[in-house]
């Protein structure tokens, strides 16, 4: 037995009564049951559209399952319980479990939206990895990390640059290529959905902002990420161009308890000096960002997934400089592929770029980022009754 079997197993022990509620809730539906790892609160966004799907399903039912952090005591994190409790209804210990639990119940399949260490537990259990953007290939941001996949069954893929890096990763790092499926991307079909009748308007009168021209920033995580450089200077163009400013950072540049996570930035204090400062920005803190995409008339980021979300609605991205990131983790990714003459290298570019971008189309085809466009829900529900039915 490993350390986190023995871990699960102690977990049991210490909680008899919790383990009694949570199997005689779901010992009618065994046999049903898809079990949906939602162990970070921001990638539940990538799997809420399956979540819904099951739980109206005639067949399956959705077993969501959350992370403990120790055997005893303060096994949540921070916030996690009341977060599901408010967004989706679910109870700890009722409708949402913690992820020990999953071996008495037994579950079909699990489902995981990014790599995790339940890839590692519970091996009579098939094991999906759904991973949550495009730009990435869904094992890490290192590609000599695709040993990781090897411990799926399936690999749920976005798009056909996704399964051409994943390709050439296995290729010359090695490992075990799951099993791996084509099913698309759900979050793209659900801005693409609601592209035609979002209120605009309506959604920034929502954050005290006019109908300017609107920028939003979202770069990526870590001491790799534009924000620490370029922060400072998208804000002084947007005042300049008297643009609006939403500024959406990745969660754990907020929450993270390393530099490497942050990169050493106490970005709460600095974001509270960037408000004080300029009266058309607004920091986005909610984990559903879809508003915010389709109220942007140009997206501006460095190597993070939301540009070719962005890509997908056919508008403009400007793509900051990001050596660190190339430096460190290579350039064997799909978002390598698409940044071309969008990205910039100076403040004056930045400020032509973004005066020029707004209201402009950038007519793609849907085809050559993602599998099934419009119907990535249907095809992970085809997939699950075809092997589990």
């Amino acid at each position: 037995m490993g350390v986190r079997e023995a871990l699960c197993f102690l977990y049991r022990v210490l909680n008899p009564g919790e383990g009694r509620r949570i199997v005689s809730s779901f010992a009618g539906l065994r046999g049903s049951l898809v079990a949906l790892n939602f162990h970070k609160a921001h990638l539940v966004e990538h799997l809420k559209d399956l979540y819904w799907a099951l739980l109206n399903h005639g067949h399956f039912n959705p077993l969501p399952v959350i992370p403990v952090s120790s055997p005893v005591g303060g096994r949540y994190r921070e916030g996690f319980p009341e977060w599901f409790r408010e967004r989706f209804g679910l109870e700890v210990g009722e409708t949402l479990i913690p992820y020990p639990w999953l071996s008495p119940i037994k579950p079909l399949a699990i489902i995981e939206p990014s790599v995790s260490p339940l890839r590692g537990l519970f091996k009579d259990v098939p094991k999906i990895l759904s991973y949550h953007n495009l730009a990435t290939m869904g094992f890490g941001k290192s590609p000599s990390l695709v040993r990781r996949i090897g411990d799926y069954r399936y690999l749920f893929l976005t798009g056909p640059l996704q399964k051409e890096a994943v390709v050439e990763a296995h290729r010359r790092y090695g490992g075990r290529l799951p099993e791996m499926v084509e099913v698309g991307y759900l979050r793209g079909d659900r801005l693409l959905a609601r592209r035609g009748t979002f209120n605009r308007e309506g959604f920034l009168s929502s954050l005290g902002l006019g109908g300017d021209p609107t920028v939003m920033y979202a770069p990526t995580w870590g001491d790799f990420s534009s924000a620490g450089e370029w922060t400072d200077t998208l804000v002084d163009v947007c005042k300049a161009l008297d643009f609006n400013l939403l500024i959406r950072l990745h969660p754990l540049m907020l929450d993270g308890k390393s530099p490497f996570e942050t990169g050493g930035v106490d970005w709460r204090a600095r974001l509270k000096g960037i408000l004080a400062g300029f009266p058309k920005a607004r920091v986005l803190l909610d984990d559903d960002i879809d508003d915010a995409l389709l109220a942007a008339h140009v997206l501006v980021t460095d190597v993070s997934s939301v540009g070719m979300d962005f890509m997908l609605l056919e508008k403009p991205v400007v793509f900051l400089p990001a050596p660190r990131f190339f430096e460190v983790f290579g350039r064997e990714f799909p978002i390598s592929r698409v940044r071309g003459e969008r990205e910039i290298r100076n403040k004056r570019e930045l400020l032509v770029h973004l005066e020029d971008s707004v209201g402009k189309e950038v007519k793609i085809q849907p085809e050559s980022m993602v599998y099934n466009p419009g119907r990535a829900l249907r095809a992970m529900l085809d997939f699950l009754e075809e092997t589990f039915l």
